[in-house]
């Protein structure tokens, strides 16, 4: 029964996805709404069918659990790359709206906050990689003044 509900949950997302490219390059816009609700519909009934399925782990959940922390620090490079790039954009359109006849108070605003954005954006995936790295050391167990009174560290 749970490989046909996850069968049946894969085929409504694909069949999902299909759709709104359809309807993406046919410029149907209510279409969208349907393959978007059998998109959601399909990843729900694979997160029910898996979290209420087999207790056993299969292999690849343990190969994914070796790669967490390369997969977290993927992720969070590849989350960031489009704002980095689209606030790398920003801050050359400032360097070439310099001197345009725009108002310089304006041009120059926008360019500190671009600039300062970008900051943040590479200071979060440095933050973020630390984080990630660190809570998957081994170093991180709690200390024994750092367990609560009556709790025993596990």
């Amino acid at each position: 029964m749970r490989s046909n509900a996850t069968i049946l949950s894969i085929g409504a997302a694909v069949i999902g996805i299909a759709v709104v490219v359809v309807s993406e390059v046919a410029g149907i816009s209510w279409a969208r709404i349907i393959g978007i609700g059998l998109i959601s519909l399909g990843g729900i009934g694979v997160g029910i069918a898996s979290g209420l399925g087999d207790e056993r782990p299969g292999r690849w959940l343990g190969r994914l659990r070796d790669a967490r922390v390369a997969l977290g620090v993927a992720l969070t490079i590849v989350m960031v790359v489009p704002v980095a790039a689209a606030l790398v954009g920003a801050v050359v359109g400032f360097f070439s709206a310099v001197g345009s006849g725009l108002n310089p108070a304006v041009v120059s605003g926008g360019g500190l906050i671009a600039l300062l954005m970008l900051a943040a954006a590479v200071g979060s995936v440095w933050i973020s990689v630390r984080a990630i790295r660190r809570a998957a050391s081994p170093a991180t167990a709690a200390a024994p003044s750092e367990v609560p009174a009556g709790e025993e560290r596990g």
